[in-house]
């Protein structure tokens, strides 16, 4: 009898566990006591299952949490945390005003104890816990998955045109935009219409991928959806360059596109569509679902999940490797922008998605800094620094911009100056001015900025100066040190642009006053640039180690008496030079690595002009080769003695042939190494 009744017992309970769907060890956490206000961050389980386990349990919580831990946490010993969302979201005491916010809870998923939760939330997401019978100001929200919540996004773009004074364009007034045209979303037809003095108007920033554009009544989905957000954010206006821009007027055209910088920087809000790979796409939560949130309620606890930063979504999206979309997202003081996971709302100040529960005036200045990785903001150094050091942070934040622009894509290589002409506006602004998108430095020492290099060798754009990193395809790369230990006048290094390849001359002006008397020229600016600088005639070897080389052994020289190290250096292109030890050993051969502009770049003579050096410790050059009756830029080197890494022995390290390795070893320990045959000269690049 008693045997029966407990196996009668056992099936019930067996029942409300199926029932439950929660499994014993999320059924063993105390989920009330961890939703309780608590200002502690501490572990609330480990999380060991990989994530098809957890998405696959018949556990509701177990697939919940298989959100916010992905596969490649797979394998490491993880812990699920519990922080505070007000802690998470960065609000400090500062920014309270009145009462003070009330706070639920988050959980995240770490694979180190010591892995700060700023880190793992944008990464990966995190479930938002919260009791249903009470109320908070901050934490995670639900989200409709098949429509945009308007009404705040409304509030937002307020917001800002009221508090944030930085976000203003100034350079970039609204009467300077001439013949406005835009799209009457009240009109039944939605027809593109001349704008009306002074309207408000929203734009749109997107792909534009292979679509036809049939006419100007029949739009991709993309443009039909902008229409609805315009309407449903209570405007009348909306600008989109494929159909507000007459493309078959080319005088017309060029005009609309030279002041695009304007139309963007005077709109109410640029739309994004950083969802999908055309405008045929649309925008999620207007004509197609987002991602539904994962819920799930235990114990009256609800677990509500938080999306991860939209940062990542758009980082990997094909808006943000199109070279046009850069120009339209930097200039526009607010966006709203659309991901497959929901709608988020980004200005100078300010980031905020539409699942975060946050009151507006709390949302903390630093919310919108992991953005700047790709859409930079808008430079206001207001600090009392002397002058030198802030033109010197310009002109880091201007290399800092253009270098993202740079590793964008375009369907044309002819746009590469149009699609960044209301950038260097922008930046004129800042007091950096720029000749074929290539920015002067307006300190005591000016010099342009002509030290960038590329880590992968790309292709030639033509018609474009080679010294200009326009001229090349691909992202540019610049090292940079605040404050330089080894400035640039330790050698001398000079350029002049000039119109014409005749008579060089490098009295007179600062390059920066050049610069500032051609800025606005655009194509039309000079394209040659007059260099007189310490070279050195340098071979350029194309070296293929055969089996038996790589054998050998290679030095790599130690500073200050420190061993070298034996590396294998990798096949590739070498420049080689010729040093001295003092007066017993020359002729040394060197090899560095070679940082070429061009993919098939061939091995010949070149010319090196020395830039940046300070005796034996480093050097640094850029390479140049006969064109005609001119030369071109066609790579970079750059070597360093201060330390050996053997991992790192590779491009743009040094090497030494095996023949020398031992004398070079012995005689560096007490005397300094030289480059023979360095001179100065005077060349025209083109």
């Amino acid at each position: 009898m008693i045997y029966a009744r407990s196996f009668i017992m056992s099936i019930i309970q067996s029942s409300r566990l199926l029932e439950d769907n929660v499994c014993a060890r999320c059924r063993s956490i105390p989920w009330e006591e961890i939703a309780r206000p608590s200002w502690y961050h501490r572990q609330v389980t480990e999380l060991q299952e990989f994530h098809e386990q957890l998405i696959s349990s018949r556990c509701r919580v177990c697939r919940c949490l298989a959100r916010i831990k992905p596969s490649s946490l797979d394998g490491k010993p993880c812990s699920l945390m519990q922080c505070y969302a007000e802690k998470a979201f960065g609000l400090g005491m500062g920014v309270r005003r009145g009462r003070p916010l009330r706070s639920s809870h988050l959980l995240y998923v770490t694979d180190s104890d010591a892995k700060p939760f700023e880190k793992c939330i944008p990464n990966h997401g995190a479930l938002g816990i919260f009791k249903a019978d009470r109320e908070y100001d901050v934490g995670v929200q639900r989200m409709d998955p098949s429509v945009i919540s308007s009404a705040r996004v409304r509030e937002c773009v307020a917001h800002c045109r009221t508090n944030h004074e930085t976000c203003v364009r100034k350079l970039f007034p609204a009467t300077s935009i001439s013949r406005l045209r835009v799209i009457d979303c009240n009109d039944p037809m939605r027809k593109v219409i001349r704008a009306p003095a002074g309207c408000k108007y929203v734009a749109l920033s997107y792909v534009w991928g292979y679509v036809s554009r049939s006419s100007s009544t029949q739009y991709p989905r993309a443009i039909e959806d902008a229409i609805t957000v315009t309407l449903m954010m209570e405007m009348q206006y909306l600008w989109v360059d494929a159909y507000c821009i007459d493309q078959n007027d080319e005088w017309d055209k060029h005009r609309q596109i030279s002041q695009m910088g304007s139309i963007y920087a005077n709109s109410e809000v640029t739309l994004v569509a950083a969802a999908g790979a055309d405008s045929t796409y649309g925008l999620p939560g207007v004509s197609r679902p987002r991602r539904q949130q994962g819920d799930a309620t235990i114990h009256g606890v609800t677990l509500l999940e938080a999306f991860p930063h939209a940062f990542h979504a758009v980082k990997q999206s094909v808006w943000a490797s199109r070279g046009w979309t850069f120009q339209e997202a930097f200039l526009s003081p607010r966006r709203l922008i659309f991901t497959d996971d929901a709608v988020s709302f980004l200005c100078d100040r300010m980031y905020l998605a539409e699942w975060e529960r946050i009151p507006l005036h709390a949302v903390p200045p630093g919310s919108a800094s992991l953005f700047r990785r790709i859409i930079p903001t808008a430079f206001d150094d207001t600090s009392r620094d002397q002058e030198a050091i802030k033109a010197r942070r310009r002109m880091r934040k201007a290399e800092l911009i253009l270098r993202e622009y740079s590793g964008r894509q375009l369907s044309y290589g002819c746009d590469a100056l149009g699609a960044c002409l209301g950038v260097i506006k922008m930046l004129e602004g800042m007091g950096v001015y720029s000749v074929w998108g290539v920015p002067a430095g307006n300190t005591r020492y000016p010099q342009l900025m002509v030290e960038w290099f590329h880590q992968v060798p790309t292709r030639r754009r033509h018609g474009f100066p080679s010294w200009s990193y326009l001229g090349w395809e691909g992202k540019f790369d610049i090292e940079y040190e605040h404050p330089p230990r080894f400035p640039l006048w330790f050698v001398p290094f000079r350029v002049l642009i000039k119109g014409d390849g005749e008579n060089p001359c490098f009295g007179g002006n600062q390059v920066c006053d050049t610069v500032r008397q051609v800025k606005g020229l655009g194509d039309r600016a000079p394209c040659y640039l007059h260099v007189e600088a310490s070279m050195v005639d340098v071979k350029l070897k194309d070296i293929q180690w055969t089996g038996k080389e790589k054998s050998h052994r290679t030095i790599a020289l130690g500073v200050g008496g420190s061993q070298g190290q034996y590396v294998t250096p990798p096949s590739g292109l070498y420049a080689s030079l010729k040093i001295s030890a003092g007066k017993r050993l020359a002729g040394i051969q060197m090899l560095v690595g070679v940082y070429a502009d061009e993919a098939y770049l061939r091995p010949g003579p070149a010319v090196g002009a020395i830039y940046s050096s300070s005796g034996y410790l480093f050097n640094k050059m850029l390479l140049f080769q006969k064109d005609g009756g001119y030369y071109r830029r066609v790579g970079a080197l750059k070597w360093k003695l201060t330390f050996v890494t053997v991992s790192k022995a590779v491009w743009g390290e040094y090497a030494f042939d095996r023949k020398f390795g031992h004398q070079v070893k012995n005689a560096f320990l007490g005397q300094s190494l030289r480059i023979e045959g360095v001179e100065i000269r005077n060349i025209i690049v083109k």
